[in-house]
């Protein structure tokens, strides 16, 4: 019986199975090395004896190459941040021309950390980055250096991400360097050498980044929580239900002539108007579109396909630069639970009897068809 101690590990069931095989084969290879070097000498055992089975030394296996072994993953950290100086961060600029600043923010709207930002926010990121260069073999960052607190994006050149001596990956232009580190408290982990004649990269310390993101987040979940407070079928949530709404909307912009409703899709979508206006075409009896009204900031629209779950009765289309919160309607009801029931709690607010009256219609032919069906049985 073969017998493995592994420490400060720990062992998975297929990595079990693997231990459990590589137990056999060396039981196998031992009797079978044992009963040939019996043969050799000329062992002369009576008929039906055989080699004596010999229990294998004791000793610890080398299971590196199944993963076993392995230092343990550090933990990584982030130290807090006061949300009142977040708020109120005013963020450093950095002088540079517009054409840079515009080629900044066409490389800040590829890169995830940045995806949430609007146009605006990405410009002020933008602003706050300052022009770094580096010759052929400079190391941007090394492994196992602390204090790496930058994020770089890199303008034009190559680098080299070097892991335990080995290339494992090409940095090019348009891509960045330091995420990690500038998310975490975390010392590098790879190093990053420079292979071309120079590289020109934009750098963002991790302060600005993160007071500039705490200090969006804030501002934007305020501004969400008041104009929820200005929906009509929301105006029955209290404040930490309209928080955890705000937290679920997410922004979009679009230019004008976008269609930013269709009619006659799934409406699922509530909107509010941040920025902008927009106009509702409808259509008449015969068919033809038909200019409802105009929208603009602080409206909302989609209500009426959100409250009842039908499709979508008009075009809304951007008449100008149009920036929206928009919220799904499962990603509410995960929230707060079922929209009927939220209505519910307004059933005597005279404001909302179209609401209630829809509702009524709605469960009154539902006892219709369960009456029907009765019947028929």
């Amino acid at each position: 019986m073969c017998r493995l101690e592994v420490a400060d590990t720990r062992i998975d069931f297929e990595l079990r199975q693997k231990i459990a095989k590589q137990c056999e084969e060396n039981t196998v290879k031992l009797w079978n090395d044992q009963a040939a070097k019996e043969t050799e000498e000329g062992n002369d055992s009576m008929f039906g004896e055989g080699p004596q089975w010999v229990a294998p030394q004791r000793a610890a296996a080398d299971l590196t190459a199944l993963g076993a072994g392995r230092a343990r993953r550090q933990t990584v950290r982030v130290e807090g941040i006061d949300p009142e100086k977040a708020k109120n961060y005013q963020a450093p600029v950095h002088e540079k021309s517009s054409e840079e600043t515009d080629m900044i923010c066409t490389l800040l709207n590829s890169n995830v950390l940045f995806s949430f930002l609007t146009t605006r926010e990405i410009r002020t990121v933008a602003l706050a980055m300052y022009r770094t260069e580096f010759k052929r073999d400079d190391c941007v960052m090394e492994f196992g250096q602390k204090n790496c607190d930058k994020l770089y994006i890199i303008q034009s050149g190559q680098a080299d991400i070097i892991k335990e001596g080995q290339k494992v990956f090409l940095k090019t232009e348009g891509t960045a360097v330091g995420e990690l580190e500038l998310l975490y408290d975390t010392p590098a982990v790879a190093t990053v050498k420079v292979c071309t004649d120079t590289l020109v990269a934009w750098v963002l310390d991790r302060d600005t980044y993160r007071n500039l993101v705490m200090g969006t987040c804030i501002r934007r979940r305020e501004m969400y929580v008041e104009m929820l407070a200005n929906v009509p079928f929301l105006e029955s949530l209290d404040n930490y239900e309209r928080m955890q709404v705000a937290d679920a909307l997410s922004n979009d912009e679009w230019i004008p002539g976008d269609h930013i409703i269709r009619f006659d899709e799934d409406g699922e979508w509530l909107y509010i108007l941040i920025e902008g206006t927009v106009e509702v075409v409808g259509r008449d009896d015969n068919g033809n579109k038909t200019k409802v009204c105009e929208f603009s900031k602080g409206d909302h629209f989609g209500e009426l396909e959100f409250l009842n779950n039908h499709r979508t009765v008009a075009d809304v289309i951007a008449v100008t630069n149009v920036t929206t919160a928009k919220l799904n309607r499962r990603h509410f009801e995960m929230c707060m639970g079922p929209v009927i029931d939220v209505l519910q709690r307004n059933s005597s607010t005279s404001k909302y009897e179209y609401y209630q009256n829809v509702l009524q219609h709605q469960r009154e032919a539902k006892e219709r068809e369960i009456t029907s069906a009765d019947n028929d049985a």
